[in-house]
C-alpha cells in the first residue's frame, strides 16, 4: 500500500470516528456503533510512548478526534468501538514518519505493563506465553479471535479470524506486540514474524508465523574448543606434530573454560532474574504494608470522629437537661400565678360574655346583634391567647468544632494513600492529582471535611469492582472541589430520585455491606461546611461526584448561624444536592 493510499484509509477513518459522535440529546433512530468491542488495554504502550514525547494534551486531543472520551483513556478496562479504536490509531500514526517507527511505539515498554503478571509469564515457555495469549484474547477484543495451528519449542502458527473489516494499521500493531512477546525474557531478542495472510488485503483472515531463538548455551564450550584447537592447527601449520594426548586435552581445556563462562553467564541472568523477583515481592509487601497502615490510619480517624461526636452529643444533652431544669425552676413558681392570673382575667372576660349574650338577645336592633356577636368571639380569642401564655420555650444553638488552616496537598496525598489502600489486591487502577487550580489552602472544620471525604471514597470503592477511580482535587473562585469519577455500577434514575427524597437504604447492596445513607450524610455535613454536592451517575458506566466546600469558612460567614427553616432530609438535599445531567458521547463530562 502507498503512502497516498494510506493517507485516504486514515482520513476515512478519522471521519467515521467524528460521526459516532452525533448522539442525539433526546433520543432518535441514530445510535452510536456498539462502544464494546476492543479493549483501550491494547494501546497502553502506544499511550505511554505518546505521552512520554508529545505530552497527555496529544493523547486528549487524538481521543477526542476519535470520538473516544477522555476518560476512558483514564480507566483499566475500558472498552470502545471498532471504528474509534481505527480511528485512534489513525491519528498516532500521522504523528511518525514510517511503519517502523509507529510499530516500535506499538511496544514501548512492555515489560512495565505487564506489570506484576511477567513473573508468572517467566515461569512458562515463550510457546506457552503465545498459546495463553490466544487463549484469553476475548479479554481484549469481542470481535476477534486467534487460532493455534501448529507450534513447537521454537516456533508457532497463529490465525486471527475477526468479524470486521480491519485496516492494515490494526495488522502492523498486532504484529508489532506479537513480536515482541520474547522480549518479555531474559536476553532474548524479538521474534522473526513471517506473514502469509491479512485481512486489509482482502484475505479471510490473517496469518503469522513466529520463530525466536532459545539462547544457545553450547555456544561458549563450542567456542572454546576451537580456541583451544587454533594452537593445535598452527603448530601443524609449522609442520610440528604435537603429541596426541595434549592434542586432546588442548581441546577440552577450551571447552572447560567456555562452558565456565556459560555457566557464569546464567548464573548471572538467574541473579538478575532472581533480584528483579524480589524486588517485585518486595514492592507488594511494602503496598500491603502501606495499605495496612492506612486502614489503620482510617479506622483511627474514624474513631476520632465517633468520640468527638459522642462529646458533641453528651455536651448538648447536658445542655438540654440544665435548660430543663432552668424551665422547670421557672416554671414552679410561676405556675400557681399563671393559674391566677388566667383566673383573674377570665372573671372579667367571662362577665363580657355574659353582657354580649344578654344584648344579643334584648337588643331587637340587627345592628347591635352582629355588634354582640363580635364581642363574644373577640373574647374568646382572649381566652385562647391567656391559654397559650405557657407555651414558650427557647434554645441557643452550639458549635461543637473550630475552623482550622488544611494544606490541600497533603489533603491530597492522603486521598492518594488511602484511597490504594482501600482497593488493595483489587482489580482497580487509583489515579489522584491536583490541578493548578486547586487553592494551596483551606480554612474549614477538618473532622467534618475528613468523614465527607471518608464517605464519598468508601463509597466509590464498595460500588466498583473492577475498573478505576479518579479523583482531581481542583478548584473554583472561593472554593476547594473535589471531583471523584468511578466506573462501578452506578445508580438508576428510581434509585437516585429515592436517596434524594428519602435516603433509604440500597435494596441491592454492594459486596461487604452498605446501608445506603452515604450520600445523605454527605450533604448533611456540606449543609454544616456550607458546601454542595453534585451528581451525574449512570446505571452500568459509573458515579461522578463534584464536592465543593468553601475554602475559606470565616469569610464565608459560616460562623455561629440560626438553623434553617427546613432541617428535613428532603431540605438539606434540596439546599446541598444538585443532579447533573448525562452528557452526550464524546463530551467532556465535567
Amino acid at each position: 500500500m502507498d503512502n497516498g493510499d494510506r493517507r485516504a484509509e486514515t482520513d476515512a477513518l478519522m471521519r467515521a470516528g467524528a460521526r459516532l459522535r452525533l448522539v442525539h440529546e433526546g433520543g432518535g433512530d441514530d445510535e452510536p456503533a456498539t462502544p464494546e468491542e476492543l479493549n483501550l488495554r491494547v494501546l497502553l504502550p502506544l499511550m505511554r510512548y505518546l505521552r512520554a514525547e508529545f505530552g497527555q494534551a496529544t493523547i486528549d486531543r487524538l481521543a477526542r478526534d476519535a470520538g473516544i472520551d477522555e476518560e476512558l483513556l483514564r480507566r483499566a478496562n475500558a472498552w470502545t468501538s471498532h471504528p474509534c479504536f481505527e480511528a485512534m490509531l489513525a491519528g498516532a500514526r500521522k504523528l511518525f514518519d514510517s511503519d517502523q517507527a509507529f510499530m516500535r511505539a506499538c511496544t514501548h515498554d512492555m515489560v512495565k505493563v505487564y506489570g506484576p503478571l511477567l513473573l508468572v509469564i517467566r515461569c512458562i515457555s515463550v510457546e506457552s506465553a503465545y498459546r495463553m495469549m490466544a487463549g484469553t484474547s476475548h479479554l481484549a477484543t469481542r470481535i476477534s479471535r486467534y487460532e493455534v495451528r501448529a507450534s513447537s519449542r521454537t516456533s508457532i502458527r497463529l490465525r486471527y479470524v475477526s468479524t470486521k473489516t480491519e485496516s492494515r494499521l490494526m495488522c502492523l500493531s498486532r504484529q508489532a506486540q506479537l513480536r515482541a512477546g520474547p522480549t518479555l525474557y531474559w536476553g532474548m531478542a524479538p521474534a522473526a514474524l513471517h506473514e502469509s495472510k491479512c485481512l486489509a488485503h482482502g484475505d479471510d483472515a490473517c496469518e503469522y508465523t513466529l520463530r525466536w531463538y532459545q539462547p544457545l548455551r553450547w555456544r561458549g564450550p563450542l567456542l572454546g574448543g576451537l580456541l583451544g584447537a587454533l594452537p593445535l592447527a598452527i603448530a601443524l601449520l609449522l609442520g610440528v606434530t604435537p603429541a596426541p594426548l595434549l592434542a586432546v586435552m588442548a581441546v577440552l581445556l577450551g571447552m572447560a573454560s567456555g562452558l565456565a563462562i556459560e555457566q557464569r553467564r546464567l548464573v548471572s541472568d538467574h541473579l538478575q532474574f532472581a533480584e528483579q523477583t524480589n524486588r517485585e515481592f518486595d514492592h507488594l509487601v511494602q503496598a500491603h504494608a502501606w495499605a495496612v497502615d492506612e486502614v489503620l490510619a482510617l479506622h483511627q480517624r474514624e474513631r476520632q470522629w465517633g468520640e468527638q461526636r459522642e462529646a458533641a452529643l453528651e455536651e448538648r444533652a447536658a445542655r438540654l437537661d440544665r435548660v430543663v431544669d432552668r424551665l422547670q425552676d421557672i416554671g414552679e413558681p410561676n405556675r400557681d400565678k399563671l393559674r391566677n392570673l388566667s383566673h383573674d382575667i377570665n372573671n372579667p372576660l367571662a362577665v363580657l360574655l355574659g353582657i354580649a349574650a344578654h344584648m344579643r338577645r334584648a337588643m331587637t336592633s340587627e345592628d347591635l346583634a352582629d355588634t354582640a356577636t363580635t364581642l363574644e368571639t373577640t373574647v374568646s380569642q382572649l381566652s385562647g391567647l391567656v391559654r397559650e401564655i405557657a407555651n414558650i420555650a427557647s434554645h441557643e444553638p452550639a458549635t461543637p468544632f473550630e475552623p482550622a488552616r488544611i494544606d490541600v496537598t497533603e489533603l491530597t496525598q492522603r486521598m492518594r494513600r488511602q484511597l490504594r489502600a482501600t482497593v488493595v489486591a483489587r482489580d482497580i487502577r487509583v489515579t489522584v492529582f491536583q490541578t493548578r487550580e486547586a487553592p494551596e489552602h483551606i480554612v474549614t472544620l477538618p473532622a467534618m471535611l475528613e468523614r465527607v471525604i471518608d464517605n464519598i471514597l468508601t463509597n466509590a470503592a464498595k460500588y466498583t469492582e473492577r475498573g478505576s477511580i479518579v479523583v482531581e482535587v481542583g478548584g473554583t473562585p472561593g472554593h476547594l472541589l473535589l471531583k471523584v469519577s468511578d466506573t462501578g455500577r452506578g445508580i438508576g434514575p428510581e434509585r437516585l430520585e429515592q436517596v434524594l427524597s428519602t435516603g433509604g437504604p440500597d435494596p441491592n447492596p454492594p459486596v461487604g455491606g452498605s446501608h445506603g445513607a452515604g450520600l445523605s450524610i454527605v450533604a448533611r455535613l456540606l449543609d454544616g461546611l456550607g458546601g454542595r454536592l453534585e451528581i451525574m451517575s449512570e446505571p452500568g458506566r459509573g458515579t461522578t461526584l463534584w464536592v465543593y466546600v468553601p475554602s475559606d469558612l470565616a469569610r464565608a460567614e459560616l460562623g455561629p448561624r440560626e438553623l434553617p427553616a427546613d432541617d428535613s432530609l428532603q431540605g438539606v438535599m434540596e439546599r446541598v444536592v444538585r443532579v447533573r445531567a448525562k452528557p452526550t458521547f464524546g463530551g467532556d463530562g465535567s
